[in-house]
């Protein structure tokens, strides 16, 4: 279904862009501005062309940026951003639907700050879209939390605070939820040096919340269920079938521990998910869910990037000791 909408949006905007307002001729082309998107567009409109040609622009001089934080970045999602940016060369900031067409558009100037990085735009963007007025955040915070790097507006520190620390709806994100990104991620062409901990500066650094870690106390024996599901404030997930390991962590209320909060296992393949179920001052009880197989095995697909294959993996035994977080970024 989702590739008989691509389909019919890439046909609705092939036909807008064929049959422009003013009766000229439109010369329709592909932007490939990152993998895997491929977007119509117009480059008979000048500030399209300018568009493009300051995306290869930045791109190019991005090699001898000294600023750690300049590069390219999206947030992804049903509709989602593309953002580009380095000192000397300014801003691209475009909203796109699905990757099949652009919504609205900014670039310009780029001020550099020792608390924040500031957008001065020559073209600001103008559309109303689904009732909503399409704007671009002027000021941003760079932030890297271990070996990933953030771009962040100013309005939505405290959100990404929430994020950082695993709160809040941001919780999901250590379930099966979700196929977004909340928040704009740099695109690493090679792996990042390791930051131990949150780089951020200083006057924001009281908005990021420390995620709970714990240490699993208690692994019980397991069960076997049929159609367990899970559902959170972003997502709701189905298990045609499943296993259920009950455990218990060394964190409770005083932590800062809730009912239904979802924990990521550290170091651990695979999606499995300890979901919360009863909270004590200092330790909870919950279930360790895992997909399983016909043959009543827990087993999961690893993707290799590389190799581009999918390879079944089982899961390994967990062991007590090991270490929990509510953080569904950070390991600190």
């Amino acid at each position: 279904m989702k590739s008989n909408l691509r389909a019919m949006l890439l046909a609705i905007c092939v036909a807008h862009c064929s049959t422009p307002a003013n009766g000229q001729s439109n010369k329709q082309e592909y932007w490939e501005p990152i993998e895997p998107y491929r977007i119509v567009v117009d480059t008979s409109d000048l500030e399209v062309r300018t568009l493009l040609s300051r995306w290869k622009r930045i791109d190019s001089g991005l090699s001898t940026v000294a600023n750690s934080f300049a590069g390219t970045y999206e947030k992804s999602g049903y509709r989602g951003y593309f953002l580009r940016w380095s000192p000397e060369d300014g801003f691209i900031y475009v909203y796109h639907s699905e990757g099949l067409s652009i919504i609205d558009f900014s670039y310009g100037k780029v001020i550099v700050t020792s608390e924040r990085i500031i957008f001065d735009p020559e073209r600001d963007m103008r559309e109303t879209f689904i009732g909503y007025k399409l704007k671009l955040p002027r000021k941003w915070v760079p932030i890297k939390i271990e070996d990933r790097v953030f771009f962040v507006a100013a309005e939505e520190i405290k959100s990404f605070g929430d994020y950082v620390g695993g709160f809040g709806q941001y919780n999901d994100f250590n379930g099966p939820c979700c196929e977004f990104s909340p928040f704009f991620t740099r695109q690493e062409l090679k792996p990042q040096k390791s930051f131990p901990g949150v780089d951020v500066p200083k006057s924001y650094r009281k908005f990021i919340k420390a995620p709970v870690t714990a240490q699993i106390t208690f692994v019980g024996k397991k069960r076997l269920v049929k159609n367990y599901g899970l559902q959170g404030q972003l997502y709701g997930h189905w298990f045609e079938k499943a296993s259920l390991t009950p455990m218990t962590v060394n964190a409770g209320r005083a932590s800062g521990i809730r009912r239904n909060m979802l924990l990521r296992l550290i170091n651990e393949q695979g999606p499995q998910y300890l979901k919360i179920i009863r909270v004590g001052k200092n330790a909870s009880q919950g279930v360790l869910i895992r997909d399983v197989d016909d043959d009543g095995k827990e087993t999961f697909f690893d993707y290799h990037s590389e190799s581009k294959v999918r390879q079944e993996k089982s899961f390994l035994p967990i062991r007590i000791g090991t270490r929990v977080t509510t953080s569904p970024i950070s390991n600190f």
